[in-house]
């Protein structure tokens, strides 16, 4: 009997799951798939280690039909994480001008009365506003309109 059991979490969290499931003297096949293994499959496409928990953690929730049936091999693995890549890395356009309005109201909404009553996390997102609006003033727009084009 197959018992549908999420396989992604720390090694003390799988094995209560696996106890609960099963008990103590059911025996298992354990295929393990772990952070460094992900990360050297991943390493010639610089996968961060938020990718290599994304694609653990994915593994990790496959139903157990799906992987007794066509496993989790290197080829797989390496399809996960370029599809984890490009929806982390994609490209979009936006308006320049609605991107402006947006950083706008962001920086208002991060406002306080002085930046000495500002956190460390608030200072860095004025920061990065301040530099987005200031790269969106030094773009030369395009003929027919403001664009931005970003990574």
């Amino acid at each position: 009997m197959a018992l549908e059991v999420l396989m992604y979490g720390t090694i003390k969290a799988i094995s209560e799951r696996l106890f609960h499931a099963y008990g103590g003297d059911e025996p298992l096949a354990v295929l393990i798939w772990d952070r460094p293994a992900i990360a050297d499959i991943g390493r010639d496409d610089h996968v961060t280690d938020e990718e290599v928990l994304t694609v653990l953690e994915y593994i990790g929730s496959l139903p157990i039909s799906l992987y007794r049936d066509a496993g989790i091999n290197r080829e797989g693995v390496e399809e996960m994480i370029y599809e984890t890549i490009a929806r982390r890395r994609r490209s979009v356009t936006v308006d320049a001008g609605m991107l402006e309005s947006v950083l706008h109201l962001a920086a208002s909404v991060l406002d306080s009365n002085t930046p000495e009553d500002m956190d460390a996390e608030t200072r860095s997102g004025h920061l990065a506003i301040a530099v987005l609006v200031k790269v969106l003033h030094t773009c030369r727009p395009p003929p027919g309109g403001r664009q931005y084009s970003g990574g």
